[in-house]
């Protein structure tokens, strides 16, 4: 290509079921390298869970975190700065633009059905677009495969970023298609708004069960790790993760063997009561949810449950106390109703109850909309990337903040690689891998010489 002074040569797969060719560029800010799957071309792609990130929603709402906590906007100042984009929030705000949603849908031209309700979520999304860094300059000695595969043989240091992309072919069911979960959800509860509120806290209280309901579809234990999952981990045990850090919430990595890892937007492995806070493993609410009753908090709401009627007569929908049955759920005029309460965490106006009961409620520690990201998120990315001599992105958009500016706080002289469906027009990596994950993998350990056991028990030698 006559625009393009770095295009990568034609390279044959080892796969007789895949190709990798180059694709002619606009300008030579990166190398992009295609690398297709033809039995796989019919698959189509899922869209990210909430608290995940995908390469396929652009067509889609955005779980975007929004993290208003003082503590931990000190913990992000570790690492980001943060008083240019502030400055120019007040400028707007002193200009006149005071109302979020307005300059959301008429300045930035964005569907309003996808925002969320509150204006700090809303206001959170407008910092976030005004956030954007400054561009980051391509390596160009970095641009073929082969030099992937020297990447990663000469690094020890390498921190991973891993979206919703990576469990594509884990079996996760999809979210934004006519009769995905949103779909479902949406004929099953009416007063669901829009697919986001199901993950604002003042929706949560005052009616989980949409959440639960989502939660059943891709709770932890019904899905196996994708042959991406176990390269991470495979990275791990020969000593080259520095850290993964996924914006993905199925716990998958987990059953991968992966340790070094920061759960971004939090995952099922852990709840805790909306009201006092005692936290419990996921495990002690699985039966509850694969139920599809609202797990409650043993500790503060000992008593029998009570019960939301489903709309019909004789049809409840139970609030489940631990592993408490149904049969043990009460209704009637005779049962108090237990006063709404308000997590610290939330933002926004409290709706009156259902005639469902929030009080005690279990949340899967999943980061909702207007709280913070982990506290360790912040500490640990302030050492890694100082420590880090390799990034490589996979299944991810990069539109989800703040971990959409990880890359971005990378030192420039590190390498960074992108492994994706599509490319990304916000960040400027060394040499893109396009295709599914798992091809792209499965040739890049074809070229290592490695063999990525699907166990992690499985000594290392033999892989």
């Amino acid at each position: 290509s006559a625009d393009c002074d770095h295009t990568v040569p034609l390279v044959p797969l080892i796969s007789t079921s895949s190709e990798l060719h180059s694709e002619p560029c606009e300008s030579s800010n990166h190398s992009v390298l295609i690398i297709d799957d033809e039995d796989d071309e019919n698959e189509k792609r899922q869209n990210a869970v909430p608290g995940d990130d995908s390469s396929s929603n652009s067509d889609g709402c955005e779980i975007i975190s929004v993290d208003s906590d003082d503590e931990d906007d000190d913990g992000e100042g570790q690492w980001r700065s943060v008083s240019e984009p502030l400055n120019r929030l007040n400028a707007l705000i002193s200009a006149g633009y005071d109302n979020p949603r307005l300059l959301l849908t008429r300045i930035f031209g964005m569907d309003e059905s996808i925002l969320p309700t509150n204006s700090s979520s809303l206001w959170g999304i407008i910092y976030n677009i005004l956030s954007d860094p400054t561009p980051r300059r391509r390596l160009k000695q970095y641009s073929t495969l082969d030099s992937v595969v020297k990447l990663i043989n000469s690094s020890s240091r390498i921190l991973v970023l891993t979206g919703a992309g990576i469990s594509v072919s884990c079996g996760i069911p999809d979210f934004r298609s006519r009769d995905g979960i949103y779909a479902r959800l949406a004929q099953d509860y009416p007063d669901l708004t829009s697919p986001q509120a199901m993950f604002e806290m003042d929706f949560f209280l005052h009616n989980p069960l949409p959440f639960f309901k989502f939660a059943k579809e891709i709770f932890p234990g019904q899905f196996k790790p994708s042959l991406a999952h176990w390269f991470i981990s495979l990275l791990e045990r020969k000593g080259k993760l520095l850290r993964n850090y996924t914006q993905n919430i199925d716990t998958l990595e987990q059953q991968a063997g992966i340790s070094r890892i920061i759960q971004c937007h939090g995952s099922f492995a852990t709840a805790t009561c909306t009201t006092c806070s005692y936290r419990v493993s996921g495990d002690t609410i699985r039966d509850s949810i694969l139920s599809q009753t609202v797990p409650r908090c043993p500790k503060c709401c000992p008593s029998p449950p009570i019960a939301r009627p489903n709309g019909k007569a004789g049809q409840l929908s139970p609030i489940s106390a631990g592993a408490a049955s149904a049969d043990e759920s009460t209704t009637g005029p005779g049962v108090p109703t237990p006063v709404l309460t308000r997590c610290l965490r939330s933002r926004g106006p409290i709706r009156p109850p259902l005639e469902v009961s929030s009080a005690g409620v279990m949340k899967p520690d999943i980061v909702f909309f207007g709280e913070g990201l982990p506290p360790e998120f912040h500490s640990s990315l302030a050492e890694d990337t100082k420590q880090t001599d390799l990034v490589i992105v996979m299944g991810s958009s990069l539109k989800v903040r703040p971990v959409s500016h990880i890359p971005f706080s990378i030192p420039v002289s590190v390498p960074q690689v992108l492994i994706n469906r599509e490319s990304l027009s916000s960040h400027t990596f060394d040499v893109e891998l396009l295709g599914d994950c798992d091809v792209v993998l499965d040739e890049l350990c074809s070229r290592l010489g490695w063999r990525v056991v699907q166990d992690s028990s499985v000594p290392l030698e033999e892989t």
